[in-house]
């Protein structure tokens, strides 16, 4: 790679050969190169270890993340965590083969997480690993803890929210329909902070993106 890009900057030749000179190695055909494209576009897509979700954004991935799915024959068994100790009811095989996605998507998504969302996706990590060595004492307790405080999360950053809409109608002095006006303040604002890059006004923009996609 130190060579390739070592001559890439002055090169002016055919940038397909350059490639096969410096990784002969690979099957460079025009499908191939399209497949090899696609996937580094998807590697560059995926968040680094520094990206943080919103607390929104936190809640709807463990929804998906603790939505267990059990293949049984031609059906799928679907256990979401108020009914976690029904794995017990399972086979060793089938409660093997339902945690494992589990446990290895936590591991990549845990440090993506809002922060306080962390010990949350821990607590139920345990209950699961206690479940899975049929270990069932105060399962249901636990799980309404967990699930109270994603309560409590979800309804904080609704009120944020609810917050920042309120203020925005309660301060604007007319609604014309035009937007060109908001676009053009928006690029200002966006000018006049171009520099800031703290962490909570990073937050605060995803959270805003977020709302929007909503």
């Amino acid at each position: 790679m130190q060579g390739l890009l070592s001559e890439a900057a002055t090169f002016e030749g055919d940038m397909l050969g350059l490639l096969r000179k410096h990784f002969p190695g690979m099957n460079l055909g025009a499908q191939s190169m399209a497949k090899w494209w696609a996937l580094q576009l998807m590697k560059m897509a995926e968040p680094n270890l520094l990206d943080t979700m919103t607390i929104l954004e936190s809640e709807k991935a463990m929804k998906k993340l603790l939505t267990l799915k059990v293949p049984r024959g031609e059906e799928v068994i679907v256990i979401e965590p108020s009914h976690f100790r029904d794995l017990l009811a399972l086979s060793l095989k089938e409660r093997r083969m339902a945690l494992q996605p589990v446990f290895e998507d936590a591991h990549r998504l845990h440090f993506h997480y809002f922060p306080a969302y962390r010990p949350i996706l821990t607590g139920y990590l345990e209950v699961l690993s206690d479940l899975a060595a049929e270990k069932g004492e105060q399962i249901e307790e636990r799980l309404a803890a967990l699930q109270s405080g994603r309560n409590d999360y979800v309804q904080t950053s609704e009120r944020m929210l609810d917050y920042l809409d309120w203020y925005h109608i309660t301060n604007t002095n007319q609604v014309s329909g035009e937007f060109d006006e908001y676009l053009e303040l928006q690029k200002k604002l966006r000018a006049d902070r171009s520099n800031d890059s703290s962490p909570v006004s990073l937050y605060l923009d995803r959270l805003v993106e977020f709302r929007a996609r909503e």
